[in-house]
């Protein structure tokens, strides 16, 4: 059947993790880690990209179930009130998600 084989095809990739600190979800902290492609880095990409891979990897096929070639086009960031700063996927991965985003891909 045509339709079991377009959903088997399909793939959700994590973009974005909402953590929550605090005991109840009427008080406490909310913060978001966001996937961002490399991409972002425009125009001085090669200048960026080299700082930031001095500091914080790109996520890995540890972090991306698929294995495409733009797998590790990507880094992540934490996003707290109006602080935002790069961070390594690790870190994303050792949090305790309250919600979590993903994007539809198809692997056509």
């Amino acid at each position: 059947n045509i339709n079991n084989n377009i959903k088997s095809s399909r793939l959700f990739t994590l973009t974005s993790v909402v953590v929550h600190y605090g005991g109840s979800a009427e008080g406490g902290h909310f913060i978001a880690y966001k996937k961002l492609p490399t991409s972002i880095l425009s125009p001085n990409k090669d200048v960026y990209q080299h700082k930031l891979d001095q500091q914080f990897p790109r996520s890995t096929s540890l972090f991306n179930s698929n294995n495409s070639n733009n797998a590790n086009d990507s880094y992540w960031v934490r996003v707290s009130d109006s602080n935002l700063c790069f961070v390594d996927p690790r870190q994303v991965f050792s949090e305790t998600a309250y919600m979590l985003f993903y994007e539809r891909k198809s692997i056509f």
